[in-house]
């Protein structure tokens, strides 16, 4: 047999291993696939969670590793099966294995299957550690962040022992025009809220904090961020930071200490020290009222969510 036959019969052997380790394990997942798009059907007409679902959350349990393994690589079939009949108009992609190519037919896939604007999420674990190669997530996925809409950055991230830059660049998403949001252990809201990020449910109950939220009307508010040359509200510190939201409810201040010990600050605004009220925040904060001026209080690594009032104009 002759070099060029030997390698010829190798590339067909290969091809053959390649063709049935991608088509039999998808055989095999069609099955789940389709009875996810029905269970997701039945929760879009009925508006709640039903016995097919939970039925179906635990079959997809037992084939976890298929179906990740299969959307990290293939994601079109998954995708199809999902649409079909507009079952599905958003994603969750782990780990992603493709390239920004696949990622913008993934975002075209999506857009194209409904008459709602797709919603793409984004999750990792840290890649920052020896196994991973000491790699930086938001650099390991920038290509695919101008086609996902939030991240979800995730496992063994560091939350209590990094500083804002970090916060910032690898975990917030703001460099990229994303939202994010946290998960290791139980997060640290004071900071997160300085970069408009808080933990997800149902992992964490955040539903005090949408509640103040909705009440500060933070959604119809244009946030400008710690970094920013002019901030609308400052602290006098560079180890506590003040992020804002100017709208119909006013300036609403989030500040969030990078301090090791406890410290105080005052509010100013262009115009001088400003005061500030304290919403009760159910495991956030306490109800409190500041006096334009007066020293605000600062423990490590928490912080206050503010309704800022300007200071009183002199006669």
């Amino acid at each position: 047999m002759g070099a060029g036959e030997g390698r010829r019969q190798q590339r067909e052997r290969c091809g053959r291993r390649g063709r049935q380790s991608a088509v039999e394990p998808l055989d095999l997942l069609l099955p789940l696939l389709g009875a996810l798009r029905e269970a997701l059907l039945v929760v879009r007409e009925a508006g709640s969670l039903g016995a097919e679902l939970q039925e179906l959350a635990l079959l997809a349990a037992e084939r976890r590793s298929e179906v990740v393994q299969h959307a990290e690589q293939h994601p079109y079939p998954l995708l199809a099966a999902l649409l079909d009949g507009g079952a599905a108009d958003r994603a969750q992609v782990v780990v992603v294995a493709y390239d920004r190519t696949t990622m913008k037919r993934v975002r075209k896939t999506l857009a194209r299957s409904g008459d709602t604007a797709p919603l793409i999420d984004l999750h990792s674990c840290t890649q920052c550690r020896e196994p991973d190669g000491f790699a930086s997530s938001a650099n390991l996925y920038a290509e695919l962040m101008p086609y996902t809409d939030r991240l979800w950055l995730g496992e063994l991230f560091g939350y209590e022992g990094t500083d804002p830059a970090y916060w910032l660049v690898e975990l917030s998403g703001i460099p990229s025009g994303l939202m994010g949001e946290m998960l290791e252990g139980g997060d640290n809201p004071w900071r997160g809220l300085v970069f408009g990020m808080t933990a997800r449910a149902p992992m964490t109950d955040v539903r005090s904090m949408w509640r103040a939220f909705d009440e500060l009307r933070l959604i119809e508010s244009e946030f400008t961020g710690w970094w920013a040359d002019e901030p609308p509200v400052a602290t006098g510190r560079d180890d506590v930071l003040a992020s804002s939201w100017e709208g119909p409810g006013g300036t609403v201040t989030a500040v969030a200490s990078w301090a090791a010990e406890p410290v105080g600050c005052v509010l100013t605004d262009a115009d001088g020290p400003v005061g500030a009220y304290a919403p009760a925040i159910e495991g956030f904060q306490p109800e409190r009222s500041f006096v334009a001026g007066e020293r605000m209080p600062v423990a490590p690594g928490r912080g206050w969510l503010l309704s800022v009032r300007p200071a009183p104009v002199p006669c």
